[in-house]
C-alpha cells in the first residue's frame, strides 16, 4: 500500500494572533498542499483575509457552481511572462498590467510557475539582479485547475484560502483566470446575484 502525507503549518510570526486563527491558517495550507499534488509540507505565509464560508447552502446556486466548467467563468485572453525572460522585464509587466502575479511559461507555452511582486522584491537586492531570469525569481508550486473543472471546486478554494485567484490552464497551458472578482461578476451577470445574499455550503464534490 502506497502512502503519501501532507502537512499544514502555520507560525505565530510574532503576530497576536489566536489559538483559533492558527488552526484556520494551518487548515489553509493544507488544502493548499492537497491543490498542489499533495504528499508535501505547505507552510501558510498569507494574510488573514479568508472569507468564512456559511454553513448551509442554497440549492439553486449550488447545481449552478456544481455544474458550471470553468472555462465558461474565467476571464481570458491571460498574458503570460516567459521563464527565460530578464527579471525587470517581468517587474515592468507587473507595472503595466498593474497586477500583482502573473503565470510563467517555457518556450512551448506550458505552465512552470508563478512571478509575483512579493518574490521579485525579495530576489533583487544589487543592479544586477535585474538580470537574472524570471525562472530565478518565480514559485514553482502554482495551482491551477483544468478548463473543465466544475467552478464549484474553484468556488469552495477561494472561499476558504487567501488566494485571490487561480490559473485555468488547458493541456498545461494557461488559458484563462478565475478571481474572487471573476465569479461575483460570473453570477451577478447570469442572474445569481440573488443568490448571493442566500447561505452556501463550503463543501463540494471533487
Amino acid at each position: 500500500i502506497h502512502i503519501t502525507t501532507s502537512f499544514g503549518v502555520a507560525e505565530l510570526q510574532g503576530s497576536p494572533i489566536s489559538p483559533e486563527q492558527l488552526l484556520v491558517d494551518a487548515d489553509e495550507a493544507l488544502r493548499i498542499a492537497k491543490e498542489l499534488g499533495r504528499n508535501r509540507v505547505v507552510r501558510h505565509e498569507g494574510a488573514h483575509d479568508t472569507t468564512s464560508v456559511p454553513p448551509d447552502h442554497h440549492d439553486a446556486l449550488w447545481r449552478k457552481l456544481r455544474d458550471t466548467p470553468a472555462h465558461e467563468v474565467m476571464t481570458a485572453p491571460l498574458v503570460c511572462l516567459r521563464a527565460d525572460e530578464p527579471a525587470r522585464n517581468g517587474a515592468e509587466f507587473l507595472v503595466r498590467y498593474r497586477v500583482n502575479s502573473a503565470p510563467v511559461v517555457d518556450e512551448e507555452g506550458l505552465l512552470v510557475g508563478i512571478f509575483s511582486e512579493r518574490d521579485l522584491l525579495s530576489k533583487i537586492v544589487t543592479a544586477s539582479s535585474w538580470d537574472i531570469p524570471v525562472s530565478s525569481v518565480m514559485h514553482t508550486d502554482v495551482i491551477s485547475y483544468d478548463e473543465d473543472t466544475r467552478v464549484g471546486k474553484i468556488y469552495d478554494f477561494l472561499t476558504r484560502v487567501s488566494f485571490r485567484r487561480t490559473i485555468i490552464v488547458k493541456d498545461r497551458k494557461p488559458v484563462g483566470f478565475i478571481s474572487r472578482g471573476t465569479l461575483l461578476r460570473w453570477l451577478s451577470n447570469s442572474g445569481a446575484a440573488g443568490l448571493l445574499t442566500a447561505p452556501l455550503q463550503g463543501a463540494f464534490a471533487h
